[in-house]
């Protein structure tokens, strides 16, 4: 089962269609926000899926073998904490997968890896921004081949 966890802008503007589009059946979300929960559930049933809406971040953790954590960036270790302590023994989540900085500096960064190592579950990282010019530059850097040819990107 796939858990999405954060349903506000940027699963709205980047993700909603994406995962749509794939439709997979087995889809847990929860936001803070029910609204945002809502809308999911709406977008969802538009394109012939079903997503559950979870009561708790421990709920996503304990049902999801891979989750997407689209959230701000300051709420990112919190959620994860509370999962993981939350869930404890009953965690099945093995990914996440993380859009956005990976923590709001360094040592929290640090943390975030530590916490999900600790558990065994793998990261998955992505820091493009939908709304910057980082992906030019990163299309640039790639397309000079100033660091050799590009064999992989995942």
């Amino acid at each position: 089962m796939l858990g999405i966890i954060g349903l506000g802008g940027i699963y709205r503007d980047a993700y909603k269609d994406a995962l749509a589009y794939l439709q997979k059946k087995d889809i847990i979300v929860f936001d803070i926000n029910k609204n945002s929960s809502t809308y999911a559930v709406k977008h969802a049933k538009k394109n012939g899926l079903e997503y559950m809406i979870a009561n708790s971040v421990r709920e996503v953790f304990e049902e999801a073998s891979e989750i997407c954590l689209f959230l701000p960036p300051k709420e990112i270790l919190p959620v994860i904490k509370e999962g993981v302590e939350l869930a404890n023994k009953n965690i099945v989540t093995k990914f996440i997968y993380i859009e956005k900085p990976l923590g709001v500096n360094y040592s929290e960064s640090k943390e975030i890896k530590q916490i999900l190592n600790a558990y065994g579950i793998k990261l998955y990282y992505n820091e493009v921004f939908l709304h910057s010019s980082t992906t030019d530059i990163l299309v640039e850097e790639v397309l000079s081949m100033r660091n050799g040819k590009v064999t992989s990107i995942e």
